[in-house]
């Protein structure tokens, strides 16, 4: 499905430049998250969403907009 936009280099190599791990997914990416939700060790989770994208949706929340009031009650992460 988005073979035709990754096909092209420089559009991939901007993309690449925005993912927060320095790479873009694989097919591989979602078949661990996949194997880990089906295992044991992940027996005690339930109703969660699990998030395979190398950090992109932090990264746009963490540059987000935001009024200086939230800033001074600490959330700025510092």
């Amino acid at each position: 499905m988005s073979e035709p936009i990754y096909s092209d280099p420089h559009f991939r190599k901007l993309r690449t430049e925005k993912v927060p791990v320095g790479r873009l997914g694989t097919e591989e990416d979602i078949a661990q998250a996949v194997l880990f939700l089906g295992s044991e060790k992940a027996s005690y989770i339930t109703g969660h969403e699990l998030v395979v994208d190398g950090g992109i949706i932090n990264s746009i929340i963490a540059n987000l907009p935001r009024p200086s009031s939230v800033d001074s009650v600490g959330l700025d992460g510092e």
